[in-house]
C-alpha cells in the first residue's frame, strides 16, 4: 500500500512501514547535508566513494545501506560517472 502525502510518500505491507520517499518540497537533509538538489558528485564527496546503480537501477552508496535516490534525467551517456552533476529529485529510506 502506498500513501501519497505530497512531499512525502509512505509504503507499507501488512501495517508495517517498509519505505519512505521524499521529493522536491521536502527540506530535510541526510548525513553530511545531502538533500533534494544535491548532486551525485556531492554524495560521492560526502561518503568518500562512488555512487553505484543497483540491480533495480536505484542509485546507492556502497557501505551505506537503507537508502537510495533518483536524479533528474541524465545525459545521453547513461553512466553514473558521466552524470555526476545530476541533481537529486527523490530520496528513499527503506527497511533492509
Amino acid at each position: 500500500m502506498k500513501y501519497d502525502l505530497g512531499a512525502v510518500k509512505v509504503w507499507s505491507e501488512n501495517g508495517v512501514i517498509t519505505q519512505i520517499g521524499v521529493s522536491s518540497e521536502y527540506r530535510g537533509a541526510l548525513e553530511g547535508g545531502i538533500r533534494i538538489g544535491s548532486t551525485i558528485a556531492e554524495v560521492e564527496d560526502c561518503f568518500g566513494c562512488s555512487v553505484e546503480e543497483d540491480d533495480c537501477d536505484n542509485l546507492v552508496v556502497p557501505g551505506s545501506p537503507g537508502w537510495s535516490f533518483d536524479t533528474e534525467e541524465w545525459s545521453e551517456v547513461h553512466t553514473v560517472q558521466n552524470n555526476r552533476t545530476a541533481r537529486i529529485v527523490e530520496i528513499f529510506v527503506f527497511k533492509r
